[in-house]
């Protein structure tokens, strides 16, 4: 689950008799400056910290337990009111912000479980940084398991180091070796009658930045950081699929040299990296039309707080309030252009919970179908009706706070405020684990759900064989260029493999 995933409500700081995760609270400010310095963000101190028999963290004078702080961490990550409070803290940035998380749950799992394969690993590290990008690589090299200690070579460009892994990733061959020669091989754990490929690593990342990374675009994202919201594999994981349902087994066709392979497993535990990876997929709609990006939240930039910080003032609460009401004013007409999408029979004076079915499909799409916690011995369940009616309330507070009651009676407000809000909650948890991490669109097929921010119109959405979460794909001279996985209502439960007239093929990507 990304840092942004919270399953455990809040932490109840009244109880642990230690101050309440509020804005500007001096205590916490204090630790949350230690957690946002930029030693947690540097991916070489993923290393020194796994591979020391003890280890201390010192910040100026004061002397750390790294048991302590990495407690104290996983309790933020895990906890949306502390999480909350330090994402305030670091200004509301578009991407996760909690890079110490990274090296919290890498350094748990790693004590419990010992060296995985460099792209396991590699996922665990998104969002750290090295001054030469191959590092960012290289550095976890000596924590993972099954590299030939050729792996690390600076006379290898970062496309050839990430191509390398992106290969390894998509094909699930957890070894890398080079024979006499120079001969590069990937090795599978398993033998190929039980292998499956783990081309599910194309939706780790809700937005890819291959683009901008100056990579191919099949090569799995798994070093950028994450938009908000959850990792949607991690709802929709082709391995949470029920007993029942018929699974496909994902086909691939490599290219190596001269040579051609294709198949759903590995032709032999040893095969030679190939030069090309090309997925079985089927085109089955179109992009029709892009919903606005989401309003962005009223933020107080970290130069806005250092400077009232430092001249000593503190939050003005009637400003604070003002930027509120202005932000669900806009979220509210946001929603309502979302409604009208998903209803066009609806007019302007309907409520924005009329049209029955169409309502019950506009409130789910807003949660991904799924509910505020996950749970894990039935991670397909679908959330109960009654968060519908948590939606309204949810929906209800955001008109209030568009009424601006607290310009004529502050304490009514504040009353009416919180009830709405204590109703309203379980909605907000579920909407939040998702909130803006992709746009809303309309296919082509009347289909509704969130693409990748970087989907336009005309897009095309497809399906790979075995992969139980649709893809955006844009042609490119008789290629494909990978935009990123998305969600399509009623789709994401196996039905995808059973819609009508689907014409498969290999895709090769740029």
């Amino acid at each position: 689950m990304d840092a942004t995933t919270y399953d455990f409500g809040d932490f109840d700081c009244e109880s642990k008799e230690i101050p309440k995760a509020s804005y500007g609270s001096p205590d916490w400010t204090a630790l949350f400056s230690i957690l946002s310095h930029p030693w947690f963000s540097r991916v070489w101190v993923v290393q020194e910290l796994l591979v020391a028999q003890r280890s201390t963290m010192r910040r100026g004078s004061l002397e750390l337990d790294t048991n302590i702080i990495i407690w104290v961490i996983m309790q933020i990550a895990r906890h949306g009111n502390l999480y909350n409070a330090f994402d305030v803290f670091m200004g509301s940035q578009e991407d996760s912000a909690l890079t110490a998380r990274n090296i919290a749950t890498g350094y748990l799992e790693y004590k419990k479980a010992g060296p995985l394969s460099i792209y396991d690993t590699l996922s665990r590290y998104n969002a750290m940084g090295a001054t030469d990008p191959r590092d960012r690589y290289f550095a976890l090299a000596g924590i993972s398991a099954g590299l030939d200690a050729c792996f690390v070579s600076y006379e290898k460009s970062y496309r050839d180091i990430a191509c390398l892994v992106g290969k390894m990733a998509l094909l699930g061959a957890s070894g890398y070796q080079v024979g006499p020669g120079g001969a590069e091989v990937l090795v599978f754990e398993r033998k190929p009658r039980d292998h499956r490929f783990l081309i599910e690593w194309l939706a780790f990342h809700a937005n890819p930045q291959n683009h901008n990374l100056g990579l191919p675009s099949w090569v799995p994202d798994l070093v950028s950081p994450h938009s908000p919201g959850l990792l949607m594999s991690g709802f929709y994981n082709t391995q949470y699929m029920r007993a029942d349902q018929k699974v496909p087994l994902p086909k691939v066709r490599l290219r190596q040299g001269a040579s051609e392979w294709s198949g759903s497993s590995p032709s032999q535990r040893i095969i030679p990296v190939p030069d090309n990876i090309e997925i079985m997929g089927a085109v089955f709609d179109r992009v029709e039309k892009l919903a606005r990006k989401r309003p962005p939240l009223p933020r107080e930039t970290p130069e806005e707080r250092r400077r009232r910080t430092q001249d000593g003032v503190g939050i003005d609460l009637l400003k604070a309030m003002d930027a509120v009401s202005q932000y669900e004013t806009n979220m509210v007409r946001w929603l309502s252009e979302i409604r009208m999408l998903v209803d066009p029979t609806l007019r302007d004076s309907d409520s924005i919970m009329s049209g029955g079915a169409s309502f019950d499909a506009f409130w789910r799409i807003l949660t991904y179908n799924r509910g505020p916690e996950f749970n894990y011995e039935s991670p397909n369940q679908k959330p109960a009706q009654w968060l519908g009616i948590s939606f309204g309330y949810w929906y209800l507070w955001k008109k209030l706070q568009m009424k601006r009651l607290w310009e004529q009676n502050l304490l009514q407000h504040a009353m009416f405020s919180q009830t709405l809000a204590v109703l309203a909650d379980p909605f907000d948890k579920a909407e939040g684990r998702v909130r803006d991490a992709r746009r809303f669109f309309v296919s082509k097929n009347g289909k509704f759900g969130w693409v990748p921010r970087r989907t336009e119109v005309g897009d095309l959405v497809c399906v790979f064989q075995g992969m139980r979460i649709p893809v955006i794909m844009r042609p490119r001279s008789g290629r494909w260029e990978f935009i990123g996985a998305c969600y399509v209502h009623d789709l994401m439960d196996g039905e995808i493999w059973g819609l009508d007239g689907l014409k498969w093929g290999f895709m090769s990507f740029v």
